[in-house]
């Protein structure tokens, strides 16, 4: 036993010297030519452009030892390889070296066109000169142009003048353990997205590294006419990017899974149409889950809006379990009416000390909305807010401490001019030295209920359910201040406080009293104000 054990271990240590020497391990030597061995020059003395292109043909496999590869980058397009199907293994250490461009005036290093098969491993992309002036054109450190089942397993590339990997019309792309951005430091080297998939067919994506780069961290585009769809990407980072951090724009079922994005110039995550670019097919089956976005718009110079999560004009769309935190201007919000469904199931957003005066937590609008489990946290404004929407269902939904700019003119929780309201479960707390205001309201809606409604505050303070539209049935109201003196409201039917339609009834030591009537110092120190009809107030002592 002791003997076959060592046998294994001299073994792979004959392996991993092989590989440090720039051999073709046993196992490898009939499936790989080594390029070496073939004319190519891995000291970084001479361009291979000319030599690679006769090598990468058919199915050829291809090893490139350890050392610098030097390619020339000086004209539009890079070193085109045109139909190869084989395989391009790199050493450890063998580093593509793109030379001839200037810091102002960079192109890509390598392209490949057509092609059925293709896998790249551990492919490493440096510039001689970091570009520093983004190129005009629709390019990329490495582009793949009408591939199909490309593999990309393994990759850094570390600057670019545009993006820094670009899958273009492609079938069932693929990449893993991917690097974009420069390895350490925090200067800007990859000048656009950091992977772009454009009209592609279920791309694929597994542990994705994008770092200080100038646009998209990670985009899923489909441009008119659109001819791409679906898409799984899983374990994503993404870190201090120059537009938005994941953006999935007329792709329809894209899935996005298990992503951190840390500082963002836009928002953090984005899904919609984008006409400005021709991209007007509104996406359906967009999913995106366990996530977490930081600082949202937190840099010098802010581009674009600043939400954590950013949706428009989509047919359909999930967010799941995804935490947002210091965002600039809302957590979450919808910028076009004209969406269609929207799914969000545990979310919280948490404002910081970036989030701007009158910032919210959520801002929902679209046709359909069903949201659970959703939580706002410091909001400078509404904590949460839901507007011309045709049908909203609600259920767990809670804000702490909102409107912390002070003032009765924000809410925690609103609603307003929505067609079907149904919701359950309302959680407010407040224990801030100034007062949220309205804890929650409902202005202008057609019909509906919202039914256990929770509120604690501290004492002293004031706060508003105002019912403008008598069709909402509004049941189980209980408040309490972190003083003791509980109240608690319940059944409240459609009759109000005054007799006439719209109503309220069982309350528990509660006067009435004129809208816009100075409150009695006889009501109590400030009283709590729980319902409002327009013309009548109900007040909790």
């Amino acid at each position: 036993m002791f003997q076959k054990l060592f046998s294994i271990l001299i073994f792979l240590a004959a392996v991993s010297q092989a590989n440090a020497q720039g051999i073709v391990p046993s196992y490898q030597q009939q499936a790989y030519i080594n390029v070496v061995n073939n004319g190519i020059d891995n000291t970084g003395a001479n361009d291979i452009s000319s030599s690679l292109i006769n090598l990468a043909t058919g199915n050829n496999n291809l090893y490139f030892p350890p050392g610098t590869y030097r390619i020339n980058n000086s004209t539009s397009g890079g070193l085109s390889i045109t139909g190869f199907q084989g395989n391009m293994l790199f050493a450890p250490n063998a580093i593509l070296y793109a030379y001839g461009n200037s810091a102002t005036n960079s192109y890509t290093v390598l392209q490949f066109i057509n092609g059925d098969g293709l896998v790249i491993e551990n492919l490493h992309i440096k510039y001689q000169n970091i570009p520093t002036t983004r190129s005009t054109s629709n390019s990329a450190a490495v582009i793949f142009n009408q591939t199909s089942d490309t593999w990309l397993k393994g990759a850094i590339v570390e600057d670019s003048p545009s993006a820094g990997i670009l899958f273009l019309n492609g079938t069932r792309p693929k990449v893993e353990d991917v690097h974009i951005g420069a390895l350490t430091g925090t200067s800007t080297q990859v000048l656009a997205d950091g992977i772009s998939f454009w009209n592609c067919i279920d791309p694929q994506g597994n542990n994705i590294t994008v770092r200080y780069n100038g646009d998209d961290g990670l985009s899923v585009l489909n441009f008119d006419p659109p001819t791409g769809s679906g898409g799984a990407f899983a374990n994503i980072i993404v870190d201090n990017v120059g537009s938005r951090g994941i953006t999935v724009n007329g792709q329809n079922n894209v899935v996005i899974s298990n992503f951190t994005i840390n500082t963002s110039a836009a928002s953090g995550i984005i899904t919609g149409t984008d006409s400005s670019n021709s991209i007007n097919n509104a996406p359906t089956g967009v999913k995106f889950s366990n996530g977490l976005i930081i600082g949202p718009g937190n840099v010098t110079t802010p581009v674009g809006n600043h939400y954590g999560i950013e949706y428009s004009n989509i047919q359909s769309a999930w967010f799941d379990n995804i935490a947002i935190q210091n965002y600039t201007v809302r957590g979450m919000a919808g910028t076009t009416t004209s969406t269609g469904e929207i799914y969000a199931n545990s979310l919280t957003a948490v404002a910081g000390a970036n989030s701007a005066s009158g910032s919210q937590g959520f801002n929902f609008a679209g046709q359909t909305i069903i949201a659970k489990n959703i939580h706002s946290d410091g909001a400078p404004g509404y904590g949460i807010y839901v507007g011309t929407t045709n049908s909203f269902i609600g259920q767990n939904l809670s804000a702490r401490n909102s409107a912390t700019n002070g003032g009765t003119g924000n809410r925690a929780i609103w609603f307003q001019g929505i067609t079907n309201l149904t919701v359950q479960g309302v959680s407010v707390i407040d224990d801030q030295s100034t007062p949220t205001g309205y804890i929650l309201g409902e202005y202008g809606n057609t019909g509906g209920s919202i039914t256990g409604i929770n509120y604690k505050t501290t004492n002293n303070t004031f706060y508003v359910v105002s019912n403008d539209a008598p069709n909402v049935y509004m049941d189980r109201l209980n408040g309490n201040t972190f003083g003791g003196n509980q109240t608690t409201i319940g059944n409240l039917p459609s009759a109000n406080a005054n007799g006439s339609s719209g109503a309220i009834a069982s309350i528990t030591n509660g006067i009435t009293q004129s809208a816009g009537a100075t409150l009695s110092a006889t009501t109590g120190s400030v009283p709590h104000i729980v319902w409002s009809n327009g013309t009548n107030w109900i007040v909790i002592q």
